[in-house]
């Protein structure tokens, strides 16, 4: 079933009704409590990839964005769900200050929606604390539904709506630094989405954010640009041999299956490839 676009800018119609009230919204989200930790060696490989972004998410202190870039395959997003079960833990358990959003994967097309993104924020962090941003947002809508306004007046209130959402994020931020997920950030094909992703990242604070996509190492080079703050980018290689035997030595126990070594072998350094043939030879 899709979901109803947030009530926004010109990107999000139909989202309020004539009463300005928001219709079919996404309800806030409660951090699930995560599963079981992995048994040992159940994540294989990019151990010194994975030591790097713990240490770097472990430093920061108001602000900083974490690219991870490679091809696709490669295992950006199986990496990107391992950190996101650690540091989950870490959270709930009290051993970090932080608390985690849960991943955005801009393959979800509502997410490619400029406002959508801010909208899916808000409500993880909680409706209750971005009541000034939903009426700026319905004061928006009431204005292109009556219409009359001028394109300044209309371009004051979208302004007012980002400068709205930034200060109620703020206001949580400061109370718990936050860590924020993006994932398949090369999905985005429209610019002003992507433009309006930029600009959310460099507006916000007391946050790290991690973003991975093929393109992430282009995504880092813009940002440094436009911020004096850290951002780092981590590009992930094909995995070491004995890691990609490891590995599909590994999914061959979970999935109970036998496999072509021919077939594996070439794909062994590819995560994802490896999955693949793994599950979808032929059994006899």
């Amino acid at each position: 079933m899709s979901e109803t676009p947030a009530p926004a800018a010109p990107q999000a119609q139909h989202a309020v009704n004539q009463h300005g009230e928001a219709q079919n919204q996404e309800q806030p989200t409660t951090p699930e409590v995560p599963a079981a930790a992995p048994e040992p060696g159940a994540f294989i490989g990019r151990s010194e990839e994975l030591n790097q972004i713990d240490r770097w998410v472990a430093e920061w202190h108001n602000w900083r964005t974490i690219c991870l870039g490679g091809p696709g395959g490669i295992g950006k997003t199986r990496l990107l769900h391992e950190l996101w079960q650690r540091w989950r833990s870490r959270a709930l358990t009290g051993t970090k200050n932080l608390r985690l959003l849960e991943l955005l994967d801009f393959d979800e097309a509502y997410l490619r929606v400029p406002q959508n993104i801010r909208w899916r924020i808000a409500t993880q962090l909680g409706l209750a604390s971005f009541e000034p941003y939903r009426t700026a947002l319905q004061d928006y809508r009431r204005m292109e539904e009556q219409g009359g306004y001028s394109s300044d007046a209309l371009n004051r209130q979208r302004e007012q709506i980002e400068t709205t959402f930034v200060g109620c994020f703020d206001a949580v931020a400061k109370q718990q630094p936050l860590l924020i997920g993006f994932d398949t950030l090369d999905a985005i094909q429209q610019p002003e989405t992507r433009q309006s992703l930029i600009d959310l990242l460099q507006e916000l604070q007391h946050v790290c954010f991690i973003v991975a996509g093929r393109n992430a190492g282009e995504l880092s080079e813009q940002l440094r640009q436009r911020v004096n703050q850290p951002v780092e980018y981590l590009e992930l290689q094909l995995l070491q041999s004995t890691d990609s035997v490891a590995y599909v030595e590994r999914q061959k126990e979970l999935l109970h299956t036998q496999f072509d070594p021919e077939l594996v072998e070439k794909s062994s350094f590819w995560p994802r490839a490896s999955r693949f043939c793994l599950i979808w030879q032929p059994s006899g």
